[in-house]
């Protein structure tokens, strides 16, 4: 008898601070869903080559009838596939180690997904 009381109890105090004001600007309790920021893939072009070696793709893009190669982590992408990715960090003339070859301008962007637009 005694613990079905001490669970009322504390079934009560739970309650009664649950129910308490939130501090000023707090979102409401319910409403803390973890929301994933989408980046803004703003940039669009059709798959020309893909190069890969352990941990990263090296995709040569058709971009607004320009080639240009970028780099990203690895992802399944072939020849004539349509990809948007955000906007990166250009680099001139950088040496992949991995390929034993520079790139006289390369974009290293963080997120590359294949779409279906079509270039």
């Amino acid at each position: 008898m005694k613990s079905y009381f001490c669970a009322l109890y504390l079934l009560a105090f739970v309650s009664a601070a649950s129910a308490q004001d939130l501090p000023r600007g707090h979102p409401q309790v319910d409403a803390q869903k973890p929301s994933a920021t989408a980046p803004n893939l703003s940039k669009k072009g059709k798959v020309l080559s893909t190069i890969e070696v352990p941990q990263y793709s090296y995709i040569e893009v058709m971009q607004d009838q320009k080639p240009q190669w970028l780099a990203t982590t690895s992802i399944p992408v072939k020849t004539g596939d349509t990809i948007r990715f955000e906007e990166g960090v250009v680099m001139t003339n950088f040496y992949s180690n991995a390929l034993k070859r520079s790139f006289p301008v390369i974009s290293f962007v963080g997120t590359v997904v294949v779409s279906d637009d079509k270039e």
